[in-house]
């Protein structure tokens, strides 16, 4: 009688596809879950309910239909028209245009920040929106840089200035949108780093500079 050989891979451990599509499944769902197009819109709630008033938040429905939903709805029409090949931009050479319209976009709404006396700290994150558009319309002119870990690298700023509790979770969010971005091929550990790096500072760093003139929550000042 002929003996039957047990080889490992035969033994009941998980099959290393199934484990594979699962990994890009989380990769997937943390890249669309955690994407800015997410995580924008509720910087903006945040961001109201710390103003708390109806003014303020008028100026944060004005800083969220010219750098958040005009772009958003124009990248849409550049996909159907055929100029970008999918929502996210995935290459590179795509990129510029969209990036330096909101780079235009956002250099406008300082302008009307500044001289429509905006909230110090809506004209602060505009100021911060407005670099970030600009580092990352020219970064992208020679190389790719992750907006996906900056959305969520600012997410984590804003979350910072409300209460430092909440870092912990923050930054796992962030650690995961990095990790999915390298995993579904879409950017290196370095250009996630470095879109974290920005999107971080430009939020962290103009809430510093007004806070000595903030007599409440920084968030909160007027």
């Amino acid at each position: 009688m002929q003996e039957t050989t047990i080889s490992p891979r035969n033994l009941s451990s998980p099959d290393a596809s199934n484990w594979q599509a699962a990994i890009k499944g989380l990769a997937r769902f943390a890249s669309t879950i955690f994407s800015p197009v997410v995580l924008t819109p509720a910087m903006f709630l945040i961001l109201g309910l710390s103003l708390g008033t109806t003014v303020g938040w008028l100026w944060v429905a004005l800083y969220f239909a010219v750098s958040t939903l005009i772009p958003s709805l124009l990248i849409v029409w550049m996909v159907r028209k055929g100029t970008l090949s999918d929502f996210h931009m995935k290459n590179r050479e795509e990129r510029s245009r969209p990036l330096f319209i909101i780079f235009f976009l956002s250099s406008i709404l300082c302008l009307v920040f500044y001289f429509g006396g905006a909230p110090l700290v809506v004209t602060a994150l505009g100021i911060g929106a407005c670099f970030q558009a600009l580092v990352m319309w020219l970064v992208t002119t020679k190389w790719k840089i992750s907006g996906h870990s900056a959305g969520a690298a600012s997410f984590l700023a804003i979350l910072l200035a409300v209460d430092r509790s909440l870092a912990l979770p923050a930054i796992l969010i962030l650690l995961l949108v990095m990790w999915a971005r390298v995993q579904r091929g879409r950017h290196t550990w370095l250009q996630s780093f470095a879109g974290a790096s920005l999107g971080f500072a430009a939020i962290w760093l103009p809430l510093q500079v007004i806070l000595p003139y903030c007599s409440g929550p920084v968030l909160g000042c007027f």
